[in-house]
């Protein structure tokens, strides 16, 4: 009806636009993820109006950034010159392979060792590690050390180069908008960087950040060094006495720190360093997003403007960084809830998570295989109260240290606390009655060769325990599940003796790599050893280190030393997981400890049962926050849960009324047997039930099976989807294909490159003959230069584009609808008659489409189609998500088939 007037076709004609080329997209894509969307009212008018918008400090830039260079400069000086005073003693440097460099005290630095090796290695030299601590590439070295050098695919180099261009970003900042800094680190998610500053009453838009990005492209075509002082406490306090954020931290530091001041540029940062040699290292960098922050995380604090950067020596990596962050955006997992319907929050609790029953069923699956691997593995489950006299916390040091993140209320005049921890807890539990390395059995005995035969031993003890644990998290941190107030975790404690340090350390490095191969990621270790505050004595912390790289190496996979980061209560190894989208986390927790036992006088019978001994403390989590796996797994999944955690394992679909009951009966039948199952009793035909709203993304496949009314459906469906190709694809805008063509209802069947199977639904051979030269035109197009590249055509078919929906991504112009259709040749003919397929194909009784298999079945991983055949036979016609073909199978076979899937995690 729409274009049988000749008026409304002039106005539909006109609101067609050929689609714009792929480059275009791609800049609008990169303009979307190097900006982040506007935090305050964007400048209207032209340029000039947009820079008169910006209230720069040109007081604070004038006075206040010369003041300090000139400070910066006068104590450089005289730092020189007394380096310069200082005997150059001959020094030996050895290096990682164990070469020995002779060098020059307070003269030979990093950088000429690199010099020394290959020019190579000193053109991509970002950061050294003397004698396990960071250090710039252009700082003398001091003495005889152990010189380690990283280049950006190191995690050091990599932090020290982000790191850096957050001074980049800094200086943009300043220089722009004359604001006044606070701070700028490098991401603790190793995700870039950010730098919060106070702007007044500006609010960051589009505009800003193109201003942004010019002052830092300028700051690294300056190739601008990074140079570094040491200051005494008064002389920071006179440097940076205009910006009253930096003295307050400069206050807040210990008497007896070295406060150091690096400078690149007009920037002068307080900042402990380490950095790049200079600024043309970053050869790419963008502004990812901008949010608000408190000063300090305190709301009642000032409020603050976040900017985020990204960075990479090239423009390859940033691109491939950006379509990251595309496809993590897209998989957001407060995004796919709202599509799963597995949790929510409220705002009467916030930071305390919602789990919907589908939710609820994939943490119950998590916790029961951590306790079936419990069971295994010989831990103790226990459950212990969630609130607390203050007096424990006080016993724990948590009161002094951590009071400000817990919440705490008074009950008959005292103070309690919800736990944030299970730790004091276990320690309680454990000194509630007296123990001994040989277990309750023998602790009224002597010790006698029947202890040796029975090994009854009581250490170490497991404890495990799910308790629920709140965290006073400030608001403006709350991040949907992998931040919140109100959490579990699968928290256990070994306590042990010092000899069992190291086979318990290897017991959990194997559950935790059991665990997340399981999940498909990778993960890193790191040995992180003594501080230089420490509690207890220096041979048992060496002990436990020795312990600690014992068991390492033993477990096989590489590892790297951390010098120096280890807790103040015992040494640790940091566990950081990747996921499909090599975005790294830090779940598992393995942490030492010899505080706690000590504060709770915790003791056990040795063989002396005259002496008593303390013993250690180990403290590890598999998962971590429950929530936060459930988060990292939806969206390591892509929303597509494994058989065995999925919260929907199949939906049975009747085709009629008449195996509705057949339908029920099976459905009891998967149900008993332990699985999750659903029947659709909607009174939609079979087409619908399988194909619902296009936008719903609920199910991953489909099987269309049963009488023939359900043909008019399909090639109604079909007749819709061509149109909306042909749309899409400009054939309608094409010039040269003459217009009594473009209103054709068929598609041309020619062999594509890379497709399986051809169908045409039209029933002229003129017709099909026709639009097949029309094609042809549009590929020929592609070929000059005005579409995309020729190989998109066999591209489409390969990477199975045609999943995506048209109404999703009408940037994917030129899809070939054939490659969206699949005939079941292995069936007898069967079909309407305006059905029509390539000669050499059987004509189909089972009609599925490739974007289906995308769009059906996220939430189910198997549909199971009962007709009148399946009735008679007793069989159920399956599909499942990963494989696009069907199969007819017993219900014996198919409950045999989900146990195997489940006991082998797949």
């Amino acid at each position: 009806m729409l274009l049988a007037s000749p008026l409304c076709w002039r106005l539909f004609t006109q609101s067609i636009r050929r689609p714009p080329p792929p480059c275009k997209h791609l800049s609008l894509f990169r303009r979307c993820f190097s900006s982040p969307p506007p935090m305050g009212k964007a400048a209207k008018g032209s340029e000039a109006n947009s820079s008169a918008s910006i209230p720069k400090d040109e007081t604070y830039l004038q006075n206040v950034i010369p003041k300090r260079i000139a400070l910066f400069e006068s104590l450089q000086n005289q730092q020189r010159l007394q380096r310069l005073a200082l005997s150059p003693d001959p020094i030996k440097i050895e290096l990682v392979d164990g070469t020995i460099k002779e060098g020059k005290k307070w003269n030979t630095a990093p950088l000429d060792i690199a010099k020394e090796i290959s020019k190579s290695l000193a053109a991509n030299a970002l950061i050294a590690k003397v004698n396990g601590i960071l250090w710039d590439m252009s700082r003398p070295l001091e003495g005889d050390c152990k010189l380690e050098i990283f280049k950006f695919e190191s995690d050091e180099g990599r932090d020290t180069f982000w790191h850096s261009s957050a001074h980049i970003l800094g200086e943009s900042l300043e220089r722009t908008f004359g604001c006044k800094l606070c701070i700028g680190p490098c991401t603790t998610r190793g995700e870039g960087f950010y730098y919060d500053a106070f702007y007044g009453d500006l609010g960051l838009n589009e505009d800003h950040f193109k201003r942004i990005k010019e002052e830092a492209t300028k700051a690294v075509s300056e190739k601008q060094p990074f140079e570094r002082i040491e200051v005494s406490r008064q002389q920071a306090l006179d440097m940076f006495s205009d910006n009253r954020f930096k003295v307050e931290i400069i206050k807040d530091l210990p008497e007896d720190k070295t406060i150091t001041v690096y400078r690149c540029g007009p920037l002068v940062d307080l900042c402990r360093g380490p950095h790049i040699p200079n600024t043309s290292f970053v050869k790419a960098l963008a502004c990812t997003k901008a949010s608000s922050a408190y000063w300090r995380g305190d709301k009642d604090r000032e409020s603050l403007q976040r900017v985020y950067g990204i960075s990479f020596p090239d423009q390859k990596q940033l691109k491939e960084y950006l379509d990251m962050l595309a496809e993590a955006k897209k998989y957001d997992h407060r995004e796919l809830t709202k599509k799963q319907e597995l949790f929510f929050f409220h705002p009467l609790s916030p930071g305390s998570c919602f789990f919907l029953p589908h939710g609820a069923r994939i943490c119950n699956k998590l916790l029961e295989f951590i306790k079936s691997q419990y069971w295994k593995r010989g831990y103790e489950e226990v459950w212990s109260p969630n609130m607390y006299n203050m007096q424990l916390w006080e016993t724990s040091g948590h009161a002094a240290n951590y009071k400000e993140n817990m919440f705490v209320f008074e009950i008959e005049k005292q103070e309690f606390g919800l736990k944030p921890m299970n730790c004091p807890g276990h320690c309680l539990i454990f000194d509630h009655r007296v123990r001994s390395y040989r277990g309750e059995l023998f602790q009224e005995l002597p010790f006698t060769i029947l202890a040796l035969l029975f090994n009854n031993a009581e250490l170490p003890l497991r404890l495990a325990d799910f308790g629920v644990l709140h965290r006073n998290e400030a608001s403006g941190a709350l991040t949907g599940l992998t931040r919140v107030r109100r959490f579990q975790q699968d928290d256990a404690h070994i306590f042990c003796r010092e000899s069992q340090i190291k086979e318990e350390v290897k017991g959990v490095l194997d559950f935790i790599s059991y665990v997340y191969k399981i999940f498909g990621f990778t993960f890193d270790l790191k040995l992180s050893t003594r501080p230089e505050k420490y509690l207890g004595d220096l041979e048992s912390w060496e002990k436990a280190e020795a312990a600690l790289a014992e068991a390492l190496n033993e477990f096989g996979k590489p590892w790297e030393i951390n010098e120096g980061d280890g807790a103040f209560y015992g040494p640790k190894i940091d566990i950081t997981v990747s996921d499909a989208m090599k975005r790294k986390f830090q779940c598992a927790t393995l942490q030492l400890d010899f505080q706690l036992p000590q504060r709770f006088n915790l003791s056990y019978s040795a063989e002396d049962e005259s002496k008593r001994e303390r013993p250690v403390m180990i403290h590890r989590a598999i998962l971590g926050s429950v929530e936060r796996m459930f988060a990292i797994l939806l969206e390591h999944f892509k929303g597509k849960w494994p058989f065995w955690l999925s919260p929907r394992q199949a939906m049975v679909c009747p085709v009629s009324d008449k195996s509705l009951s057949y339908a029920f009966e099976l459905r009891e039948q998967i149900h008993d047997a332990g699985y999750y199952v659903d029947v659709d009793t909607s009174d939609r035909t079979i087409q619908k039930k399988i194909i619902p709203k296009r936008e719903s993304f609920k199910y991953l496949g489909s099987v269309i099976q049963g009488s023939g009314d359900i043909d008019d459906d399909v090639t109604h469906r079909i007749g819709v989807a061509w149109m909306k190709w042909r749309l899409a694809s400009g054939v309608l805008c094409d010039k040269k294909i003459p217009p009594r063509l473009k209103g054709g209802s068929g598609l041309c069947g020619g062999q594509a490159e890379g497709s399986e199977t051809e169908m045409v639904w039209t029933c002229e051979e003129s017709g099909r003959r026709r639009l097949r030269r029309c094609e042809g035109l549009v590929v020929e197009g592609t070929r000059r230069g005005r579409g995309r590249p020729k190989k998109y055509w066999g591209e489409v078919i390969r990477q199975d584009l045609a999943q995506l929906h048209l109404t999703e991504d009408m940037t994917l112009d030129r899809k070939e609808w054939r490659s969206h259709i699949k005939v079941e040749a292995s069936l007898p003919p069967q079909g309407s008659g305006k059905v029509c397929v390539h000669p050499t194909l059987p004509r189909p009784h089972l009609v599925g489409f490739h974007w289906v298999r995308e769009a059906q079945m996220a939430q189910y991983n198997y549909i199971l189609v009962v007709g009148e055949a399946e009735v008679s036979s007793g069989q159920v016609s399956v599909r499942v998500r990963s494989k696009p073909d069907h199969e007819v199978m017993t219900v014996d076979g198919l409950l045999t088939h989900f146990k195997d899937l489940v006991a082998s995690f797949q």
